[in-house]
């Protein structure tokens, strides 16, 4: 078995282990920020716990978390110019928007793997929708209207009902994570890599935001409103 073919054999199995969407549910509906880092407890994160150097502290959980994806992939795909710019994001914390999307446009051209160009096309056009309606003074309705014709114009029309920048942020996550599932179901290439990549890190992101919302004491479904979907 080629080093691909056995990364993807050890993607199903972490997959396996990944956060459903029954245990972001559970830990939203926990009465308080302890009962719901404890759900945690339950899960492949467990062993990470462990390793903390203060309890309780989910922002170093989740970079232990996100050090060992990068690790394994870097270790699994070492060559792979699709994993090591989707990584940059990650490892080059003062990388803007735009330089990020230019570095993903370029890699996309260069290698013929439609899911990343997908997921790509979505990326630029969205992030950067999402940017101008924060600091351009563009409305969700006038956002909607540039790309109606597009493929991923939904994350935006969902959005619309509610005129709410977390929900539009959540619809774009929703959106990215629908292209990269197919991922799931290929037996073959690159492709899974990203796909567990990107789920991975939506999976984080929704941990940091039913945390914080708990610390802050947010209501539960004030919380739920801004998780997205799971990758399993």
């Amino acid at each position: 078995m080629n080093k691909l073919g056995y990364a993807i054999g050890r993607i199903r199995s972490l997959e396996a282990q990944m956060l459903s969407t029954s245990h972001f549910t559970r830990m939203a509906e926990s009465k308080d920020f302890e009962s719901s880092f404890f759900v945690l407890t339950e899960t492949s994160y467990s062993e990470k716990i462990d390793r903390l150097s203060n309890p309780f502290n989910f922002g170093e959980l989740v970079n232990i978390e996100l050090d060992f994806i990068k690790s394994f992939l870097i270790n699994m795909a070492p060559e792979s110019e699709i994993i090591d710019v989707l990584l940059k994001k990650f490892s080059l914390p003062y990388l803007t928007l735009i330089d990020y999307i230019k570095m993903l446009e370029k890699t996309a051209k260069k290698n013929n793997v439609f899911l990343f160009k997908e997921y790509v096309e979505a990326f630029a056009a969205l992030q950067t929708l999402l940017l101008n309606t924060e600091t351009e003074n563009l409305t969700m309705e006038e956002a909607a209207e540039k790309i109606k014709y597009k493929n991923y114009s939904n994350a935006v029309l969902k959005s619309l009902p509610s005129k709410n920048l977390f929900v539009l942020e959540r619809e774009i996550d929703n959106h990215l994570i629908e292209i990269v599932q197919k991922a799931k179901y290929m037996a073959f290439g690159i492709e899974p890599l990203i796909g567990f990549l990107i789920g991975k890190e939506m999976e984080t992101k929704n941990i940091k935001l039913i945390l914080t919302g708990k610390l802050l004491g947010l209501e539960t479904e004030e919380i739920k409103k801004r998780l997205r979907k799971a990758y399993v």
